[in-house]
């Protein structure tokens, strides 16, 4: 073979080898970019079901003014509901609730799982985090401490003393989970404290994401469709 001829096939392997390559990136570029168009669309289905919820808490207690606040940058699936002293009325340095956060919570628990335990609206929940908080007052253990048994105190006394049927007390507690976060301040427009307000617990409501909901959707087909076992 020539000089000529082996100078040739090499040029045409690199140029395969080039266009090879070429082909190789604009298809990883289109894949990127396909990738990325779908979970954007998947996304803005999960924050659109997220918005629906929100809408329907916020009617079931707009009694009370009460709002579940949407925060994007923090976690775009998920409100929260805040819920302060004023209406929990724990007593002072204590988990135990008063009379009337006792009663606030007959008004609330109903209205809330009327709303999370519905069909509208049950598929689409993941979590709710029951989270408690205190002011700066006090000795940082204590208050984590006192933050995770007032917050243990709500679930607990929602669950069993505020006449949810079986249903709905089964959907809670399956969804339904408690934590303390200790002193996470409330800070006023002055930059002081508002220790009022810090002391509070929050339900924070979290909706499944797109893949979250899809999984459980083919196990719950996948369920359905098994063969029934004789007896």
């Amino acid at each position: 073979m020539s000089n000529s001829s082996q100078h040739d096939d090499s040029a045409l392997s690199h140029s395969m080898t080039d266009l090879m390559t070429s082909l190789a990136v604009v298809f990883i570029l289109l894949l990127v970019i396909y990738l990325n168009n779908t979970y954007q669309e998947t996304q803005k289905g999960s924050q659109k079901r997220l918005e629906a919820l929100k809408a329907a808490l916020d009617q079931a207690l707009i009694a009370q003014s009460i709002e579940c606040e949407m925060n994007e940058k923090k976690d775009p699936l998920s409100c929260t509901i805040r819920v302060q002293d004023d209406k929990l009325q724990f007593a002072l340095n204590s988990a135990s609730l008063a009379k009337g956060g006792q009663g606030f919570l007959h008004w609330m628990t109903p209205r809330l799982t009327a709303v999370l335990c519905s069909k509208a609206h049950r598929d689409d929940v993941e979590a709710v985090f029951i989270q408690g908080y205190t002011d700066s007052t006090g000795d940082d253990n204590n208050n984590l401490r006192l933050s995770s048994e007032r917050s243990f105190q709500v679930l607990s006394y929602s669950l069993n003393n505020t006449n949810l049927d079986a249903t709905r007390r089964n959907c809670l507690l399956d969804i339904a989970s408690t934590s303390g976060r200790g002193e996470r301040e409330l800070i006023t427009a002055n930059g002081k404290e508002n220790a009022s307000a810090s002391r509070r617990v929050e339900f924070k409501i979290r909706v499944k994401s797109y893949e979250l909901r899809k999984t459980t959707e083919n196990n719950l087909t996948a369920q359905f469709d098994k063969p029934k076992e004789a007896f």
